[in-house]
């Protein structure tokens, strides 16, 4: 079986292919069954409140909050950071499959802006950096 580096490199090749998702929901049954739960959830009958809840237990680690954050299919899609500084994607596991970054109304400081550009190299997803 494929290990999970593996699993998220092929969710990054084929965002749109709901196979590999579920096959690291499968991987997922031995390592962390909830978020495994999630993302068949997601993939296959998405329910709102089910997803919503475990969607907020899975934004918690980046520091978001329900509603700066955006899950697809069980994994996360987008951040809108707001005010919070981005150190914490380069060690977040989830951040390998964000597609779009949001910076809304904010002023990033110099320490935000090299943060982010290092955390760059683990967003292997990232198509947009909107600076609003």
């Amino acid at each position: 079986m494929p290990n999970r580096e593996e699993l998220l490199a092929a969710i990054c090749v084929a965002p749109d292919d709901d196979g590999p998702r579920l096959a690291y929901a499968a991987w997922g049954e031995e390592h962390d069954p909830a978020r495994s739960a999630m993302i068949r959830r997601q993939c296959e009958a998405p329910s709102e409140q089910v997803a919503d809840a475990l969607e907020r237990r899975w934004l918690a680690p980046l520091g978001l909050a329900r509603g700066e954050g955006a899950m697809r299919r069980g994994f996360l899609e987008e951040i809108d950071l707001g005010d919070l500084i981005c150190k914490g994607l380069a060690t977040a596991p989830c951040a390998a499959t964000i597609e779009r970054i949001e910076l809304t109304g904010t002023t990033i400081s110099d320490r935000g802006v090299e943060a982010l550009l290092d955390a760059r190299a683990h967003l292997p997803s990232l198509q947009t950096l909107a600076l609003i």
